[in-house]
């Protein structure tokens, strides 16, 4: 073997980099529950983020915990501050689709060197003239 084919093997970049990529997206899961418990709790009402999870924690199947709450908050947390907080992800997950594909689309632009009328190409964004 190669003294390449070497270096690879003995550090064990496959095996390492696909446990990072795991650590990464269970980090990542983590992060996105406690950010959306603690956007449920906040609020005009006064939730404590541990009867906010407790509540979202109900909802799950097989999961059964004492109810030490009110039913009006429940009805606040459920009905109320959940569907907003889903609907605020997903705003951001569009706009962050949109923005890549903008981005995208005037790269090709740049790139492809599209014919397009100059003044709607300045229009769409300032791009510089390509180089021949």
């Amino acid at each position: 073997m190669s003294s390449y084919t070497d270096a690879i093997a003995s550090k064990g970049t496959y095996l390492s980099g696909r446990r990072t990529r795991i650590y990464g997206i269970i980090g990542l899961l983590v992060l996105l529950l406690l950010t959306i418990g603690i956007a449920t709790s906040i609020g005009s009402v006064s939730i404590p983020l541990s009867t906010t999870f407790g509540i979202l924690a109900d909802r799950l199947p097989f999961v059964d915990i004492a109810h030490t709450w009110e039913s009006t908050i429940e009805t606040i947390v459920i009905d109320i501050r959940l569907p907003r907080v889903i609907l605020a992800g997903l705003v951001g997950a569009a706009l962050a689709i949109a923005g890549a594909t903008w981005s995208r689309w005037t790269y090709s632009l740049r790139r492809t060197r599209l014919m397009l009328c100059p003044s709607f190409r300045y229009a769409i964004a300032p791009l510089p003239e390509p180089e021949c």
